[in-house]
């Protein structure tokens, strides 16, 4: 399984509603960007939203991701 795969993995068991799209277009496997989309985030900071993505992710973005770019929005 691919980090793409992965990441795309963690984040629909975190966000099981989202609309979520990962992407690795340098092809490096280091350098990713991710949109999750989701009801979930209403009446969320920016802030809080990204911390919810960082808190799927876990040890993932220590360990295996070098950048993960984010965007977030409520549905």
């Amino acid at each position: 399984m691919s980090l793409t795969e992965i990441l795309t993995k963690k984040l629909t068991e975190a966000f099981p509603t989202a609309k979520i799209s990962v992407q690795n277009p340098q092809q490096d496997g280091a350098h990713f960007e991710a949109e999750i989309i989701t009801e979930e985030f209403e009446g969320l900071s920016r802030i809080a939203q990204h911390k919810k993505v960082h808190a799927a992710l876990g040890d993932l973005l220590k360990d295996e991701v070098h950048a993960l770019a984010i965007t977030t929005k409520a549905k």
